[in-house]
């Protein structure tokens, strides 16, 4: 992602961040449950799957979030270059995506998300 990613800004290093910080809680709520499954009551089992679910949540909202920041005012932080889905070189720094285009953010044609376009439309 961070090959389409030409500039950043401050809410794109907040975000990365964010998304920094639910990678590396992983491995806590994965020990969590492994103890709990291993030896905890029904209780301890339900709360250990929870922390595991909301980690997961975390970490699976900070990567859309991310693109979202850098995608923002137009996509002026990506990459001049960035071809569209057309397979053009975009010219100006916009985004020309449509926002039902299915392609994955760090795809290199169209590298939208279809939730969340690039354009202030």
């Amino acid at each position: 992602m961070f090959q389409l990613i030409h500039r950043s800004d401050h809410d794109v290093v907040l975000a990365n961040l964010f998304l920094l910080l639910a990678i590396s809680a992983i491995p806590f709520p994965t020990k969590v449950v492994g103890d709990e499954l291993n030896r905890g009551t029904f209780a301890d089992q339900r709360t250990a799957t929870i922390l595991y679910g909301v980690t997961f949540v975390a970490a699976s909202i900070a990567f859309p979030l991310l693109w979202h920041a850098a995608c923002r005012g137009g996509g002026r932080l990506l990459a001049p270059d960035l071809p569209d889905e057309s397979g053009s070189s975009r010219h100006g720094g916009t985004c020309s995506a449509s926002p039902s285009s299915a392609r994955p953010p760090w795809s290199r044609c169209g590298a939208r998300l279809p939730a969340l376009p690039c354009s202030g439309r």
